[in-house]
C-alpha cells in the first residue's frame, strides 16, 4: 500500500491543501484558454481538408486591425508623420492642462485596437494583419497615433511562428504609412528582405491561387501595400487588393453598422481575382475620443459597448448576404474574440466562390448626328454616373461590369445640333443592373434613333 504523507501539523496540511486548491482553481482557468489555442493556433492546417483547392480569395481570413497596437514603445512617442498625427496634435491642443502628463497614457487607451503582440495574435487565430510602418529616426515602427510595436519585432514573431506552425498562410498589408521616401523604403525593405525574405511570396501570385499553390511554393508570406512603392519581386502591389472595401465610418453602430457591413460585402463579394478587405471595427467620433481623454476611458470599452456582440451574432447572417463572398474580415481585439474567430473558420468548411454575373450594356449611335449616353446608376450606396463620350454615326461603346447587384438609375440621350448639345430624352428604369442586361442583350443596343427606346 502506498504510504500517505504526514504532517507535522495542521498547518502544514492547510498550506498543501491551499496549494492544491491554487493549482486546482489555476487548471480550471487554463485548460478552456489552452483549447482554444489549440483550436486556433493552426486552424488553416487543420481545416486542409476544407481549404486546399480554395483560392485565397475564396478563404475568409480573421485579421487584426492595426496589429501594432498590443505594444507601445516606452517612454510614449507621438507619431508626427503618420496618417493619425492630426487626432493627436488635435487632443493635445484640446486637452493642455486638462490631464497633464498623463495624456500619452490615455491617448494610448484610445489608440490601443489589440491587446497582446503580433505572435500572440497569430496564436488566437489572425491570419491578415493591418500594418502602419512608420519611419522613426532611422527604425521602423508601427504606429497609431503613438508609435507602437517595431516592424523588426513584428517579422520577429511571424518567423518563430512559422516555425512552430509551417502550414499556416499570413498576410501583411501596409494600409497607412508614414516618414517615408523611396530611399527610405528601399532601406526599410531591405531589413523585410533580412528578416522574411525567405518567407515571402512572389508578386506573380495572386488571389486567384490556391491554399494549395501557397503551400508547395515552400513561401508562406503575402506582403501587399496600399501604396505605390518601388518595384520588388516580393511586394504585392495595391492592385492585388481592394483595401478601402468596408469602413463603417465614424460613430457607427447598431441597425447602421450592420447594413454598412451588410452593404459592403454584398457589394465586393462580386469581385474574385483580388483580395477584398472589409472592416468590422469601431470608429469614435470626436466627443469620445474628448471624454475618454479626459476621463481615462478606452477604444475596447467603445468596441466592447457597440459592437463586439453583433459582429458575432450577425456574422452568419452577413455571410449569407454576401452570397459565400466573404474575404478579408478585420476586427479589434481579436485575441479576446475567440467566438469571432470559430465562426470564421467554420465558415471556411462551407464557403464558396462568389458567382459573378457580368454584364454589358451596349450603346449605338445610328443617327447623321454626334450622340453623347449618360447612365446614372447606384453602386455600393453611392449613385455615380457613367457616359460614352461623343459617339459620331455607327459609333458604339459598352459599360462592362462584373457586379450584377449595381442599380441602373437612367439613362439620357443627346445629341449635337450645330454647336449645341439637346437632350432626345431620358429613360428611367430603377433596376437591377442583371435585369437591365437581359432585356437588352437581345439585339445589343439601348437606343435606336429615332425611336430612343429599348430594342
Amino acid at each position: 500500500m502506498k504510504k500517505q504523507p504526514s504532517f507535522k501539523n495542521n498547518t502544514d496540511q492547510k498550506q498543501t491543501n491551499m496549494r492544491t486548491t491554487i493549482f486546482a482553481a489555476v487548471l480550471v482557468l487554463f485548460i478552456p484558454f489552452a483549447s482554444i489555442f489549440a483550436q486556433h493556433q493552426n486552424w488553416m492546417t487543420k481545416n486542409k481538408s476544407y481549404i486546399n483547392s480554395k483560392t485565397l480569395r475564396e478563404i475568409i481570413w480573421p485579421g487584426s486591425h492595426d496589429a501594432g497596437t498590443g505594444v507601445f514603445q516606452q517612454p510614449y512617442q507621438v507619431a508626427n508623420e503618420s496618417g493619425d498625427a492630426e487626432i493627436t496634435t488635435k487632443l493635445y491642443n484640446q486637452m493642455k492642462g486638462v490631464v497633464g502628463s498623463a495624456i500619452n497614457g490615455r491617448i494610448a487607451n484610445m489608440a490601443r485596437t489589440q491587446n497582446r503582440s503580433v505572435y500572440y495574435q497569430l496564436n488566437s487565430g489572425a491570419r491578415y494583419f493591418d500594418l502602419r510602418p512608420y519611419w522613426n529616426n532611422g527604425d521602423v515602427s508601427n504606429s497609431h497615433t503613438l508609435v507602437v510595436q517595431k516592424m523588426a519585432s513584428v517579422f520577429d514573431d511571424i518567423e518563430a511562428f512559422l516555425e512552430r506552425y509551417p502550414d499556416e498562410i499570413i498576410i501583411l498589408h501596409e494600409r497607412q504609412e508614414g516618414g517615408f521616401n523611396s530611399t527610405r523604403y528601399n532601406m526599410y525593405w531591405s531589413v523585410v528582405m533580412k528578416k522574411l525574405g525567405h518567407r515571402l511570396v512572389p508578386n506573380n501570385y495572386s488571389a486567384k491561387n490556391t491554399y494549395s499553390d501557397i503551400i508547395k511554393s515552400g513561401r508562406r508570406v503575402i506582403y501587399l501595400s496600399s501604396y505605390d512603392r518601388p518595384s520588388h519581386q516580393y511586394l504585392w502591389p495595391k492592385s492585388k487588393i481592394n483595401g478601402n472595401a468596408g469602413w463603417p465610418g465614424n460613430g457607427v453602430t447598431g441597425t447602421n453598422f450592420y447594413n454598412k457591413v451588410k452593404d459592403h460585402l454584398a457589394y465586393f463579394s462580386r469581385t474574385t481575382d483580388v483580395f477584398i478587405l472589409a472592416s468590422l471595427a469601431y470608429t469614435p467620433v470626436w466627443t469620445e475620443y474628448t471624454a475618454s481623454v479626459t476621463t481615462g476611458g478606452s477604444l475596447k470599452k467603445y468596441h466592447n459597448q457597440h459592437i463586439k456582440n453583433q459582429i458575432v451574432t450577425n456574422l452568419d447572417k452577413w455571410y449569407q448576404q454576401a452570397g459565400g463572398g466573404m474575404n478579408i474580415l478585420m476586427t479589434d481585439f481579436i485575441e479576446d474574440n475567440s467566438r469571432f474567430v470559430e465562426k470564421v473558420v467554420a465558415l471556411n468548411r462551407k464557403s464558396k466562390a462568389p458567382s459573378v454575373v457580368p454584364f454589358s450594356l451596349t450603346f449605338k449611335n445610328t443617327a447623321p448626328y454626334d450622340t453623347w449616353f449618360e447612365v446614372i446608376y447606384k453602386a455600393n450606396g453611392q449613385t455615380k454616373k457613367w457616359n460614352t463620350g461623343t459617339l459620331g454615326n455607327g459609333g458604339s461603346k459598352t459599360m462592362r461590369g462584373s457586379d450584377d447587384r449595381m442599380t441602373i438609375v437612367s439613362v439620357r440621350a443627346t445629341y449635337k445640333d450645330g454647336l449645341n448639345w439637346k437632350t432626345i430624352g431620358t429613360k428611367t428604369y430603377n433596376k437591377a443592373a442583371k435585369s437591365v442586361h437581359k432585356n437588352f442583350s437581345l439585339s445589343g443596343k439601348i437606343f435606336q434613333q429615332p425611336s430612343f427606346g429599348a430594342r
